[in-house]
């Protein structure tokens, strides 16, 4: 029983994934972050130089990405199918963690439960199917730990190669690093450690050195936007963490991995209580670290919680009840009406936004001020020349009167103005008045930023 229901749980998530990939070609501007990755992907295909001639928070590696996708003409949905793929590549990697975890205990037909509990889960639905940097990176973290469960005798330095080469993707990758080592000393033992962890980290410091020092050398610029941006910003409060942290714990991956992680953390197999420690102290780690917190960066974690919650629930069910084998099924059928959501919420402005962009394109001018850059590359537009043009949320994350005065500034420069939600979050009271008075023609994504826009009229 336990083995066919884990199969069917893994093949009805397996359905649920497939079925993700209608929303890759949508239309709709979801993810703010998408819509800054992308355009400055296409300015870097235009020959500009990131980090330069115009500001990018992150390492070049998602960069590198959706200028590729945009050479071969794939543009943002040829970003969004990377990720999907990534998104695939992330649940197989489950199941061969959770294979590797369970050698040699007796225990079988784990892989398929956590592959079913990582496809359940809102962030991963989520982040499948946008162009950020959280999907692609979770892969090369969860690569690592895979590479040091496995039996190449380089894997510890290969594993410090992985994660830094995680880091030209996502600069706080570096925090799996705490809890590798922890999988390092718990999976093999405590003797030769130290010299397992000099391989790693060794590698991992080589790795980093060669690839940021680079851009360091070779982009004027990189170090202020990458690691002084992050430095500067305002830091959120514990009010806002913490609801990050509920949403975490409230998916099924977490609800039932955390307490098994806790138990076999104390009493598993020396690789299973590796898992543990180190899905644990990462997620320690994710939730007090950096200036901000979101949800999605709880991905990588994700694997390494559903590993602990498979084998717990297949060894109750075959050393307890066999009822405990539907937990699976239960988890996907509680989670349906998220990941539903997750996709209609995708696919549902689709016809306002297309009408936003058409209105754009037909609208005299050719240089417009707008939060997502996917919208002026959609309508044949470009942002104006400005330094901070393409992410302006960064000026509102360093102290919302930046943003007002970057605004007041860049207004003149413009030809038309495309109101989205962040746009009037970040917008002062004295910069509608601003953008009213200029005589600018105004075009929102959808009506219902419209009635936003015009309750905040002064």
């Amino acid at each position: 029983m336990t083995r066919w229901v884990g199969w069917i749980g893994m093949c009805a998530a397996l359905g649920g994934v497939a079925a993700l990939l209608a929303a890759v070609s949508r239309t709709a501007f979801t993810m703010y972050d998408e819509g800054v990755y992308y355009y400055q992907a296409v300015l870097l295909t235009r020959g500009l130089v990131p980090y330069t001639d115009y500001f990018v928070p992150q390492p070049p590696g998602i960069l590198l990405i959706g200028a590729g996708c945009e050479w071969i003409g794939s543009g943002i949905v040829g970003v969004r199918a990377f990720s999907w793929v990534c998104g695939l590549v992330l649940l197989f990697q489950t199941f061969r963690l959770t294979q590797r975890a369970c050698e040699g205990t007796g225990t079988r037909h784990a892989a398929p439960f956590a592959v079913t509990l990582v496809a359940a889960t809102a962030v991963f639905a989520y982040q499948s199917i946008h162009g950020a940097t959280n999907t692609p990176a979770a892969c090369l973290e969860v690569a690592a730990s895979l590479l040091i469960l496995g039996t190449n005798k380089r894997r510890f330095a290969l594993a410090g190669f992985v994660i830094a080469l995680a880091t030209a993707v996502r600069l706080p990758s570096l925090i799996a690093a705490p809890g590798l080592l922890l999988l390092i000393g718990f999976a093999d033992g405590r003797d030769g450690f130290w010299s397992r962890a000099a391989w790693f980290l060794g590698a991992l410091g080589v790795g980093c050195a060669v690839i940021h020092l680079t851009c360091v050398v070779g982009l004027p610029g990189y170090f202020d936007n990458v690691v002084g941006f992050q430095s500067n910003r305002v830091r959120t409060d514990w009010s806002d963490r913490a609801g990050q942290i509920r949403e975490f714990l409230s998916e099924p991956t977490a609800i039932l991995g955390v307490p098994a992680a806790l138990w076999f953390l104390c009493s598993g197999p020396p690789k299973l209580r590796g898992i543990a420690a180190h899905g644990l102290i990462s997620a320690v780690c994710i939730s007090v670290a950096g200036k901000t917190l979101s949800v999605m960066y709880y991905l990588p974690v994700l694997p390494l919680f559903a590993v602990c919650a498979a084998v717990a629930v297949v060894r109750l069910a075959e050393g307890v009840s066999r009822l405990f084998a539907l937990v699976a099924l239960a988890a996907v059928v509680l989670r349906v009406p998220a990941i539903v959501g997750v996709i209609l919420v995708q696919l549902h402005p689709n016809d306002e936004h297309a009408n936003c962009i058409a209105a754009v394109r037909n609208a005299p001018g050719d240089v417009m001020l707008v939060a997502d850059g996917r919208i002026a590359v959609l309508a044949g537009k470009r942002l104006p020349a400005n330094y901070n043009a393409t992410d302006p949320n960064a000026l509102h994350l360093l102290g919302r009167e930046k943003f007002h005065e970057w605004f007041a500034t860049v207004l003149p420069t413009v030809d038309m103005v495309v109101v989205t939600p962040p746009l009037v979050w970040w917008m002062s009271r004295g910069n509608v008045e601003q953008l009213l008075a200029s005589g600018k023609p105004v075009f929102f994504d959808t009506d219902a930023t419209r009635a936003e826009f015009d309750a905040y009229r002064p």
